[in-house]
This record gives structure tokens, sequence and C-alpha cells, in this order.
């Protein structure tokens, strides 16, 4: 018979990680506003600064965590319920964030 530990993993196991890309400026490091690593990037607020929000996006926050900011696109949100949580949901956690763009995505192709 199987504990309910057992079944908790194995539910674990099986359920997809929702897995979301993002197309963000890149950098070197993204150890914040530094003068030697510009945000290197396309997007329209990248044209006329030298650096973005992504600057931090591997940086720890004082809970510990990690998060990242990503520029809007043609909305301003991110449609997380296609990721399985509730319409009124604000935010997702146990994702995986792909961070892409610039020259990371030139040196995949």
């Amino acid at each position: 018979m199987a504990t309910e530990e057992r079944v908790r993993k194995v539910k674990m196991s099986t359920t997809p990680t929702p897995i979301i890309y993002f197309n963000i400026g890149w950098m070197k490091r993204y150890a914040g506003v530094v003068d030697d690593d510009e945000t290197q990037g396309g997007h329209g607020y990248l044209k006329g600064h030298r650096h973005g929000g992504e600057s931090f996006n591997f940086s720890k926050c004082k809970d510990g965590k990690v998060r990242g900011h990503r520029p809007p696109g043609s909305s301003e949100k991110t449609n997380i319920t296609k990721m399985g949580v509730d319409k009124k949901a604000a935010e997702i956690s146990g994702a995986l964030v792909v961070n892409g763009g610039g020259k990371m995505c030139q040196m995949a192709a």
C-alpha cells in the first residue's frame, strides 16, 4: 500500500514544470549597473539607455529569492494562467524561466 508521502512524490514527479521564455537584454554578469557591463539588446528602452531593468535579474533579494525583470511586450502582463495557475493569481512559483536574447541567441544558433 502506498503511503501519502510516496503518492505526493509521484504526483510531483509527473507534473510538468511550467517553462517561460523571455527575450531580455544580454550582459556579461547581470551584476547591476556597472560601467564595464552595459545591457545589450534591441528593445525600445535600451535604444536610449545603457542599462535596463534586467541588470539585476540574478541578484538575490532580501528574502533570499531571485526575481527577474523582462521588458514589457505587446501587453504589460504575461498570461500565467496558461501555465496552470488560477485566473486571479498575481504570480507563479516553481516555473523554469529561460532568459535569452541578443548575443546569447546568436551564440546558440
